[in-house]
């Protein structure tokens, strides 16, 4: 049913909407006209078909050139909606329409916006043109109905799109557009193995803002966002689910808190920037190169991957990011927070450590992990390309300031005494470090129980700094210990130990025994596979060194040498510079 809609002019209130109202219609032409389906009470109230008068209210909208089409009411739909390119959508709140068996919905969806084939588009690069506010479709009662909410072929601004028991949101069709908007959508109990959202060989300006998918129990990460050869955009706010970025460019992705799902870019040159990830059982960022040999950038900055302490179901990956071949990465003020299911509190930021293309561990990254998380980048044949400048300071530390315990997670491991002791620890492999001038510390804990062997280290860092790990040993003797950990630090004031998991990293097991010994260092700088470093000692008897690598004496004396140089790994060194009397 058509409605024209006249206003009293002698009424100063409606002069806004007369203004309004014409200035629409200057612009749209038909589309000023309001288009709603002339249902009864019992289709409004979705217990009887409502097929036949929505059809006929939809072809009214396409006869007359466009319009605004009205969905009020809870309506039965069987078939699609196929609504001209000058059009808009909109839905009274609490409307919704539900998809049932028996019509046919072309390309599996309810609504065909200038696609009446659900292929290609019917008016060729449309542009903006109108809008569709408030879709609701509920296929609750229908489950197996493979439908879906919308396919567009115009850059429609979609609002507030809410979708239950359907297999996606919004598709686009193969052919381009610019400027498609998406600012508000729920896909709840998302059906099928699809996106909510997918679009494919969109152009500029595309937008997609509060972005949500969500199946109930658990029992699959649903999908949120596929983009494919999208060319300048945005992803804002989105939240869980899996997103795939296949062979697009310029595509900022930011703003978002994921509890679920992997982020997967595929040839695709991507900023993620100021969000969070809750960690799981594989890394939440993963490049993978299935789209052919061109090169990608990725650039990472202040990206959180959350490990929450109170939760004992998942096995966390150690890895936060898996790097791709042909991927040039930048990673900038990154971190792994261990903190609470409410992640707003009780927070503690460490290194980030990334895997390869393989799976395995990054080894060139991880061994410095808590500097290039600042700051760092990998080149694109999986090498790390920045150089690592650590300020180590001075003097002696005491990494436990206090001990105590915490209440919020409980303990994982055996029953138990079990012994922890501490180094700072620069370069492992070198055995670079200073050693702590706390004591052994020593908890009896239970498993199951809400009381967790916890550290307060942030007061200790005073001529030392906190670029560094932590390297916690634990034992169930003591002076003696079968397990360690390291600890990229960042911005840390507390250690605990879950048991299972130290901060969120797993516990790697030793020979029993006292900790290692290691080399006083007060700086340290790295540059591919050679260190320079300043000690006490030279020249280094023990570690693992690299030929080249340089070390400069902290205490020169006349008539000694200003360092060493490493000549024959694992540590021959050969003095260098003499210093005359």
């Amino acid at each position: 049913m058509s409605l024209d809609i006249n206003y009293n002019t002698t009424n100063p209130r409606n002069v806004d909407k007369i203004l309004e109202t014409a200035i629409e219609e200057i612009q749209n032409g038909a589309a000023g006209k309001v288009f709603t389906p002339d249902v009864t009470d019992a289709q409004r109230a979705g217990t009887v078909d409502a097929t036949a008068a929505i059809l006929a209210s939809a072809a009214e909208l396409v006869a007359a050139g466009g319009g605004t089409f009205v969905i009020n009411g809870n309506l039965q739909c069987t078939s699609s909606i196929i609504l001209p390119v000058n059009c808009n959508i909109e839905f009274t709140p609490g409307s919704s329409i539900l998809p049932r068996p028996g019509g046919t919905f072309i390309a599996d969806a309810l609504f065909l916006v200038n696609c009446s084939d659900g292929i290609t588009w019917d008016v060729p690069f449309p542009n903006i043109r109108g809008y569709a506010r408030g879709i609701r479709v509920d296929n609750s009662a229908n489950p197996s109905l493979v439908v879906g909410a919308m396919k567009t072929g115009v850059a429609l601004y979609i609002e507030n799109i809410s979708t239950t028991h359907c297999h996606f949101n919004v598709k686009s069709t193969s052919t381009y557009l610019d400027l498609l908007r998406i600012n508000g959508s729920m896909a709840s109990e998302i059906q099928g193995s699809g996106y909510a959202i997918e679009l494919a060989n969109l152009g500029d300006g595309l937008s997609i803002r509060s972005s949500h998918v969500y199946i109930s129990g658990g029992v699959s990460v649903p999908k949120n966002i596929r983009l494919q050869a999208c060319m300048g955009g945005e992803i804002q706010g989105s939240i869980g689910g899996d997103i795939y970025l296949f062979q697009c460019r310029a595509i900022k992705m930011h703003g978002g808190h994921h509890e679920t799902g992997t982020l997967t870019i595929d040839g695709s040159d991507v900023s993620v920037e100021d969000s969070m990830f809750w960690v799981g059982t594989a890394p939440k960022i993963v490049q993978v190169s299935n789209s052919g040999g061109e090169r990608r950038t990725v650039n990472l900055k202040n990206v959180s991957s959350v490990v929450r302490r109170n939760v004992t179901s998942v096995a966390f990956t150690p890895y936060d990011l898996q790097v791709g071949t042909g991927y040039h990465t930048t990673i900038e003020n990154c971190s792994r927070v261990w903190g609470t299911s409410s992640n707003g509190y009780n927070s503690e930021k460490l290194g980030i450590f990334v895997a390869n293309s393989a799976g395995a561990a990054l080894t060139e990254w991880n061994n410095y992990a808590y500097q290039y998380s600042r700051r760092g980048e990998i080149t694109n044949n999986q090498q790390v390309g920045s150089v690592a400048d650590v300020n180590c300071g001075n003097g002696t530390i005491g990494v436990f300031n206090s001990t105590t315990t915490a209440t919020d997670c409980s303990w994982r491991a055996a029953s138990g005494t079990y012994y922890y002791h501490a180094q700072i620890i620069y370069d492992g492999g070198r055995r670079l470090g200073t050693p702590s001038s706390s004591s052994e510390a020593s908890f009896t804990v239970t498993n199951g129980v809400a009381s967790c062997p916890k550290f307060v280290v942030g007061p200790a860092f005073t001529t030392r700094k906190q670029n560094c790990f932590i390297r916690l040993y634990r034992g169930t003797a003591a002076g003696s210990y079968d397990n360690y950990v390291d600890l990229p630090i960042l911005a840390v004031r507390e250690i605990t130990d879950r048991g299972d998991y130290c901060m969120g990293f797993p516990w790697i097991s030793r020979t029993a025994g006292v900790m290692l010994t290691i080399f006083d260092t007060t700086e340290l700088r790295v540059n591919g596979a050679n260190i320079y470093c300043k000690t006490a000692t030279i020249p280094p008897t023990f570690g693992v060194w690299t030929v080249g690598d340089n070390c400069d004496n902290t205490v020169p004396v006349a008539g000694g040498f200003r360092g060493c140089v490493c000549i024959t790994a694992p540590a021959t060194f050969k003095t260098v510079s003499p210093i005359t009397a």
